[in-house]
């Protein structure tokens, strides 16, 4: 039998015979621990090399085990599939799969982006004087661009960025990658380094195999070459960004703000920042107030971590250690934002009266991304299986379904055209008044939180409970605001819930919104 590895090898004319067939060749928790169990492996491994020149090029590369879950889980999925007696097919923009088909013998080098000539970078860097102005809101920003004496650089000027800036009353400049990294082609790797990259990738690789052995997926020589030659290529971008970085910065001290450090590009520019003497300021995103979410991309290499509110950083004060285990021992300080979007959100949503009876559900969609296949180990298909189960209990209840599509899909309608239910676009702020409740199945959607400030009935399907993993006190608080449903694996391995509950709870007269968790974590 055919399996449809992503969302676009789907036959849209045969998604019912899909949705009868589907089923997955391992529990989804197994497929995510497979995943887990190399990023683990290699935060081990920078621990080990810490303080060295190689261990920073590992804290630039700190996303890399995602790129080697996404090939190595990928190439279990075939071979699950394959033991079973199914055909596994995929879409030409499933780049992964189309590399295992057959790992080409250059495809894992990494080409550095040419220096723009000089006249086009002169038009760039007064493109971002014009950009720096208009996020400023002042044309005079340069001479209010620092704080506590250090010139004050953005790389993501987002809300969380600005709001801080705005704090301190300060103006920013844009730290525009394209500029910073225009001499990194012509950084020289010296031959030592090059031959320690070399050992490096060796041990990596041996990770890789022990872990690839003790889940019983096959490496065959041509990926194993794929895979060293990636490795190798990505370590040496790393060094060539740290050099051009370097050279820009010509060890002045700066203080960077990154809303996110999970770019090659931000984590080198921290490095340098910090290795010139400068400050790292990085910033929790999404609208996680509440979660234990892994914070290690940001944690490890800040000097300051700003999250939302003041209830948020206590939080992170108490974070259990045994979730997500240091790999360095680096500490930074935490602040608030005290952002009070989540407040002026509730309080304006307080003014609507509550739904007499939930007519309308709103569910919010995957983003469905051929790329990104098996980033969590599961594949993208299994969330559609979901959905459209879910969309289909809730039709048959006798609920009008909203489908809310995520921006980011690559498949517009899928979930939703075979069963008939309209599909919402564009801002949730504008689509929102639309429903009487919100149904997610998962919970890492950046837009849960921003719904639990409306006056309305929330329910999560919790299809990842240790992605954005809620500690105890806080999960009793999360479901005295919304219908927590666990989630299981029937016997097909397709995700399973308890739909008796939720639609328990959709069919119940909504009653106020319990205040406790949004004023204790989400208030300033």
């Amino acid at each position: 039998m055919k399996f449809p590895i992503d969302t676009l090898a789907i036959d849209r004319n045969s998604v019912a015979k899909w949705r009868q067939e589907y089923s997955l060749p391992a529990a989804p928790e197994e497929l995510w621990a497979f995943n887990e169990e190399i990023t683990e492996s290699f935060y081990r491994l920078i621990s080990r090399h810490l303080k060295t020149e190689l261990g920073e090029l590992l804290l630039i590369k700190l996303k890399m085990p995602k790129e080697y879950g996404l090939f190595l889980g990928g190439q279990r999925l075939l071979s699950l599939l394959k033991e079973r007696g199914d055909e596994p097919v995929w879409s030409s923009k499933a780049e992964t799969f189309e590399i295992l088909r057959s790992p080409p013998a250059t495809a894992g080098e990494v080409r550095i982006k040419a220096a723009s000539p000089g006249f086009q970078l002169l038009k760039r860097k007064i493109r971002n004087i014009v950009y720096e102005i208009r996020v400023n809101g002042c044309p005079c920003y340069i001479l209010n661009a620092s704080y506590d004496g250090l010139p004050l650089w953005n790389i993501q000027p987002r809300l969380e960025s600005m709001a801080y800036s705005a704090k301190k009353d300060s103006s920013f400049r844009f730290a525009d990658q394209e500029v910073i990294l225009s001499g990194a082609g012509k950084c020289v790797i010296p031959a030592s380094l090059e031959r320690e990259i070399i050992e490096l990738t060796e041990e990596i690789l041996g990770e890789l195999k022990s872990i690839c052995e003790k889940f019983r997926v096959n490496l065959d020589k041509d990926l194993v070459g794929f895979l060293t030659k990636y490795t190798i290529g990505q370590l040496e971008k790393a060094a060539r960004f740290r050099d051009s970085i370097t050279k820009h910065l010509a060890g002045r001290k700066i203080h960077l703000l990154a809303a996110s450090l999970s770019s090659d590009f931000a984590r080198a520019l921290a490095l340098v920042t910090h290795a010139n003497g400068g400050k790292v300021t990085s910033f929790n995103h999404g609208n996680d107030t509440f979660s234990d979410r892994d914070l290690r991309m940001e944690m490890s290499i800040a000097d300051e971590f700003c999250t939302y509110t003041k209830g948020s950083v206590e939080l992170l004060r108490t974070r259990p250690a045994h979730l997500h285990p240091d790999f360095s021992p680096n500490r930074p300080e935490l602040s608030s934002l005290d952002i009070d979007t989540y407040r002026n959100l509730w309080e304006k949503s307080q003014k609507s009266p509550l739904p007499e009876k939930i007519r309308r559900v709103m569910v919010m969609g995957f983003p469905f991304d051929p790329v990104l296949v098996t980033n969590f180990g599961i594949p993208d298909t299994a969330f559609l299986h979901l959905e459209m189960k879910l969309m289909e209990s809730l039709q048959k209840a006798g609920f009008e379904v909203l489908y809310k599509e995520h921006p980011e899909s690559c498949c517009p309608g899928l979930p939703a055209e075979s069963l008939g239910i309209r599909v919402v676009t564009g801002r949730l702020e504008e689509s929102a008044p639309e429903a009487d409740a919100f149904v997610f199945a998962y919970s890492y959607s950046s837009i849960f939180p921003w719904t639990l400030c409306l006056n309305k009935p929330v329910a999560l399907i919790d299809t990842m409970p240790v992605h954005r993993h809620h500690r105890p006190e806080i999960e009793e608080l999360l479901k005295r605001r919304c219908a927590l449903i666990k989630v299981t694996h029937d016997e097909r391995n397709c995700f399973a819930y308890d739909e008796a509950a939720l639609l328990s709870y959709l069919q119940a007269k909504p009653g106020p919104p319990d205040d406790v968790l949004v004023k204790k974590y989400m208030f300033p």
